[in-house]
């Protein structure tokens, strides 16, 4: 966090106690959606040979970032779907490092 992004979380955290203090009902992480949460897995595992003349640390950037994305991109599926979708795009993904 930076100062600014601590003073706004304590703000918004704050302003959330006043309001439940009030009687108000707390928010809840699933307001506002209407199916299942999605998740995002920690424990994705690829095989992604050593990059020659590449800092190791810019390739694992690139790469979380990239496997992210590909979590994402599944969040308009549920259940069965939604895994195999992922699966998939993993898979693409992986094959495209060899």
């Amino acid at each position: 966090f930076t100062d600014r992004g601590v003073a706004k979380a304590r703000r918004l955290l704050r302003n959330a106690i006043r309001s439940v203090a009030s009687g108000n009902r707390a928010p809840q992480p699933t307001d506002g959606f209407g199916g299942a949460i999605p998740t995002y897995g920690g424990d994705t595992m690829l095989r992604i040979p050593v990059q020659e003349g590449r800092d190791d640390g810019a390739v694992l950037k690139e790469i979380s970032i990239d496997v992210a994305g590909i979590y994402r991109s599944g969040d308009h599926l549920q259940g069965d779907a939604r895994n195999e979708f992922i699966r998939s795009r993993l898979k693409e993904y992986e094959a495209s490092w060899q």
